[in-house]
């Protein structure tokens, strides 16, 4: 017995996987349609929830979840993210009849024969491909939010640099786009300045929406695939900035007061208040570890007397964050001042906050200096700037690991309170904290030659 949508005598198939992508548990759902030798993949344009209800072994790619594997559709009953299975479900039959649909046209009508690839994509498709412009399919792609408006602002905001610097490049671009273009880009990203790890991302931006207008059918070239192979010079073991326990106290001990810019400064005028939010808010991840998006999330309802319990904005993992004196006293400040959306702190948008932390970082006399190493094509330059100049949000969470790494807490702790998945991921904050160690041993060389 063949499943639905196989035929015997032209082996045709349609079938529909949850697709795995990293340790994520909620999977896209895709239609793959196989005839000919030939695969097409179209998104059905929602996300199911794969979490394992029962433990899973590495080698199982079938485990008891709410995706039913055989049947190939979400069990009765169940919700993924906001939908109902029934919702995601008559999608998926209804793709399914489409797609069925033009392959019998062909097959068992008047033709005889299969359709081109092309044909099927133009059947399918319901937008004729020449109507579609390389920038009204990227703007397509973008308003979609790539699978069910699932992206986070920040990759929205990634999308549209990458679109500001295409249209910077060539505001004529097509879909005729091949390897040479795609060379000739990375030459203009060289030209104009930018690092080479802003051209790596981008190009990896480019690549994945180029992969999807070739699963619309848009776009017929193989940019996205293996065949574009990009070699630029990148800085291997980048120094992590974070800031000593010391620097930390510094930051707890200063009280800010209100900041003049200099006549060449862009910023404005920032008040006490606003950069004592700041400092609270900064100083709360360094002593949780949270990401700014789990911070700028963090509600009320989400604290208890001992932890913050939250699910990760990034990941979607459930953490329990237990609470210390240094935490528990910057959420009891709070406490009692209402914010909008029972918003725990006082937090101000990610840019704002990066921009007046390094004023608070700078009148705070956060000047170790840091060494950054990078590369533009194949000139490596090397700019040493103080600390302050380079800090942001994202050093609170460093901050944390390395701190508890240096209180000899275990790291399988540490990681259940970050959602860091696996020991590989702590080793360079591990390394930092054996570097430490290793310069802690010295003072007893200094002993010694003192005797």
């Amino acid at each position: 017995m063949y499943p639905k949508g196989y035929y015997m005598d032209n082996k045709w198939t349609i079938s529909f996987l949850a697709e795995k992508e990293g340790e994520r548990h909620d999977r896209k759902v895709v239609m793959r349609v196989l005839f000919s030798g030939t695969l097409i993949r179209y998104l059905v344009g929602y996300r199911v929830d794969c979490t394992p209800t029962k433990p899973v072994k590495d080698s199982d790619k079938k485990f008891e979840c709410r995706w039913d594997w055989d049947k190939q559709r979400c069990k009765a009953n169940t919700t993924h993210g906001k939908y109902k299975a029934s919702v995601i479900n008559n999608k998926i039959d209804a793709m399914e009849k489409k797609a069925s649909s033009i392959l019998e046209q062909y097959y068992f009508g008047t033709e005889k024969r299969l359709p081109t690839v092309n044909e099927f994509r133009n059947e399918y498709e319901d937008v004729k491909q020449k109507d579609v412009t390389f920038f009204s399919a990227l703007d397509e792609f973008m308003n979609s939010g790539g699978e069910n408006e699932s992206w986070s602002k920040a990759v929205y905001n990634k999308f549209h640099a990458l679109k500001n610097h295409l249209k910077r490049y060539n505001p004529k671009l097509t879909f005729e786009f091949n390897i040479d273009d795609a060379n000739a880009l990375i030459r203009w990203y060289i030209k104009n300045g930018y690092r080479n790890t802003t051209t790596k991302k981008n190009s990896d931006l480019l690549k994945w929406f180029l992969r999807w207008a070739s699963e619309k059918g848009y776009y017929t070239g193989n940019v996205h695939t293996k065949a574009w192979k990009i070699k630029l010079k990148k800085v291997t073991n980048k120094e992590i900035i974070y800031l000593e326990w010391d620097e930390v106290m510094q930051l707890w001990n200063f009280t800010p007061y209100k900041y003049e810019p200099e006549e060449e400064d862009e910023l404005t005028a920032i008040g006490a208040e606003t950069l004592q939010h700041v400092k609270d808010c900064f100083l709360f991840q360094c002593f949780t570890g949270l990401r700014f998006s789990d911070l700028k999330d963090l509600k009320r309802s989400q604290i208890t007397d001992d932890a913050v319990k939250i699910v990760t904005q990034k990941t979607g993992d459930s953490l329990i964050i237990n609470l210390n004196e240094f935490s528990r006293a910057i959420l009891d400040k709070y406490k009692d001042i209402p914010f909008k959306n029972d918003a725990a702190l006082p937090v101000i948008s990610n840019q704002k906050m990066n921009d007046y932390l390094k004023v608070l970082c700078k009148e705070a006399e956060i000047n170790t200096p840091y060494t950054d190493t990078y590369f533009i094509g194949g000139n490596r330059y090397d700019v040493t700037v103080p600390k302050w100049e380079i800090i942001s949000t994202h050093a609170g969470r460093r901050t944390f690991v390395v701190t508890g790494l240096t209180l000899e807490i275990d790291p399988l702790t540490i990681m259940q309170w970050t959602g860091h998945k696996n020991i590989e991921a702590m080793k360079p904050y591990m390394k930092i904290v054996d570097e430490k160690k290793k310069a802690g041993a010295g003072k007893f060389d200094e002993l010694f030659s003192e005797i």
